[in-house]
């Protein structure tokens, strides 16, 4: 009995502190601006008891209150507003219209110090980050040499496919994710490490991937409602990439569907916004450019190397899960046969 009195306390007083330095650099929010509409707010907890079993059901929580009260809502984190948009239209007015005021990041208590590229507050330090990134890295010249490293990972993959092929069926997603950031570690530090080192390094960048919010610089008025400085916002980009007003059909494989004959899809999203695989406006990835270049790579030489053929009796699964972006909750497996 103690020992679970100790806990209980234990837990109290941490999140107490917690609760104490977040609202040292974010005072509170005033309940009388006019934010867009949400969920029934209590004291201190806000909004926490939707969350029925754990956080992981955040994203069902937040597609039925989309579907109750419209594109853009209220979220209460214990006192903490966040602010959700779901609709392509005020994703693109937010993102790249409104984008200084919307490219700002929260503060993280991880002690980084906001000296990191996707951490970083908007202003000079991030312009720096971001212009020595691309310089060392994501420029043309610079990428060509990394041809190298592109083969390396390419042939990598590959044996590690034909290895576990003769097992039995293969789930090819978790190893051509494992191989891209292989590739990837090798071209911002030199070095080639081991499984396990790669794995470490991996577990650590998708948690700092989990944070990425955006924060209000200063008040907004947004599509009628007040945004508020220091407001936490989130961009629904899987609610974006689903919405059957863009697409026909979403749920669907159609790869076909941005192979037709009409102007280029704009995966920028300057011009407007369909989907967001690398975000939109002033804090757009950096890399996407490099990114297409080595999926067209890796996807190629996927083609050429084997035969895919279905398992017998699995059926496609599109139960989306929701990570650093949205993914198969159950992904692919495929028996693969070598061509060569």
């Amino acid at each position: 009995m103690e020992t679970w009195f100790l806990i209980l306390i234990s837990i109290s007083i941490t999140y107490l502190l917690k609760l104490i330095i977040f609202n040292l650099f974010y005072p509170p929010i005033k309940q009388s601006l006019n934010l867009p509409p949400g969920p029934i707010c209590f004291p201190i907890l806000g909004n926490l008891l939707l969350f029925r079993k754990s956080f992981n059901d955040l994203y069902p929580v937040i597609q039925s209150l989309h579907a109750k009260f419209g594109p853009i809502i209220t979220f209460h984190f214990g006192s903490r507003p966040a602010i959700f948009i779901a609709d392509r239209f005020l994703a693109h007015q937010a993102l790249v219209k409104d984008g200084a005021s919307f490219a700002d990041r929260p503060l993280t208590f991880d002690g980084s110090n906001q000296n990191h590229i996707t951490t970083a507050f908007y202003g000079t330090k991030w312009r720096l980050l971001r212009r020595n990134l691309t310089a060392e890295i994501l420029q043309s010249s610079r990428v060509k040499t990394y041809s190298h490293a592109r083969k390396w990972a390419l042939e990598r993959f590959l044996n590690c496919l034909k290895i576990r092929s003769k097992s039995g069926p293969v789930r090819v997603l978790e190893h051509f994710q494992f191989s891209m950031f292989s590739l990837l570690v090798l071209m911002c530090f030199g070095n080639k490490y081991d499984d396990d080192k790669i794995k470490e390094i991996e577990d650590v960048v998708e948690r700092l991937l989990s944070n990425f919010s955006r924060v209000m610089t200063h008040d907004v008025d947004f599509n009628g409602y007040m945004v508020p400085r220091n407001g936490i916002v989130y961009i629904m980009n899987g609610a974006m990439g689903l919405d059957p007003n863009v697409w026909e059909n979403p749920m669907e494989f159609k790869p076909e569907r941005f192979l037709s004959d009409e102007k280029a899809f704009d995966i920028s999203g300057n011009k407007e916004i369909k989907m967001m695989p690398f975000g939109a406006g002033r804090r757009i990835c950096p890399g996407h450019v490099l990114a297409m270049l080595h999926l067209e790579y890796f996807v190629a030489n996927l083609v050429w190397n084997f035969e895919w053929k279905a398992v017998d009796g699995e059926e496609d699964d599109m139960e989306p899960k929701q990570e650093f972006v949205m993914t198969m909750k159950n992904p692919l497996r495929v028996n693969l046969l070598a061509r060569f």
